[in-house]
């Protein structure tokens, strides 16, 4: 099992291409797949026999790797991800004109990653790993959803994965996080939990709406900055959220 902020496995040369804001270049390093996990043989056959995929990998993780995942995506409205991402990430001095913020205020890496798993399961070798379910992958759950029906989303998506539901746990005990700032900055509420946290309502959050209760705890600037963000991520989060169970 893998869990990652998209973001992190994107490689740095499709960030650049798919980010207007300029900034100095950071490399990130791509994984390199040496098959040390198959005999000698193998690993010559794997070599010579690599098949290309039907887009580019746009991610860190070498394409067999890639090709053995089963990708779940977990969605959210931008209106409440980037006042939530701003907040937390103020122990580190982000703020909404950072240079990681046209990186992290986007939904254009769960899109990306989202279409080529789309594309790679409507490919023979794709549809053949996904087995007879394959027409509900790749997956995506609208984090509202799930928590607002949380058994329900659970049942479907353990239905989709052929996982037994019988061990989630929906309740637990709140852990104690207050000695690590960083981890307290991003885990606190969920640490304070001691189960899922019903949101007041079901209905999708009007942004002008949000932008009055923004403008209560940030400047004029920085509450125009999310705004305009939110803005621009509304066509990604709207075509994900066609896709969600």
């Amino acid at each position: 099992m893998l869990k990652e902020h998209t973001v992190h496995l994107i490689t740095s040369r499709v960030h650049e291409a798919n980010i207007e804001e300029k900034r100095p270049f950071r490399p990130t390093p791509v994984l390199q797949d040496h098959c040390l996990d198959l005999d000698e043989a193998q690993r010559v056959d794997a070599m010579r026999t690599t098949t290309a995929l039907p887009i580019p990998n746009p991610t860190i993780l070498p394409d067999r790797l890639l090709k053995t995942l089963t990708p779940v995506f977990i969605i959210r409205h931008p209106a409440l991800v980037f006042p939530s991402y701003l907040r937390a990430s103020k122990i580190f001095g982000a703020t909404a004109f950072d240079d990681d913020a046209p990186f992290y205020m986007t939904l254009k890496w769960q899109r990306l990653l989202l279409d080529f798993y789309k594309t790679w399961y409507s490919c023979p070798e794709g549809a053949k790993s996904a087995g007879p379910g394959r027409e509900h992958f790749p997956i995506v759950i609208d984090a509202d959803k799930l928590i607002n029906d949380s058994h329900g989303q659970i049942d479907k998506l353990c239905r989709l994965l052929g996982l037994d539901p019988a061990p989630i746990r929906f309740t637990w005990e709140a852990q104690d996080r207050s000695g690590n700032r960083a981890q307290a900055a991003f885990l606190t509420t969920i640490s304070n939990s001691t189960g899922v946290i019903k949101s007041k309502g079901s209905k999708l959050p009007v942004l002008e709406d949000e932008a009055r209760e923004w403008a209560k705890e940030w400047d004029v600037e920085t509450v125009q900055a999310m705004k305009s963000r939110t803005e621009d991520a509304m066509e990604d989060y709207e075509y994900m959220l066609k896709h969600s169970i």
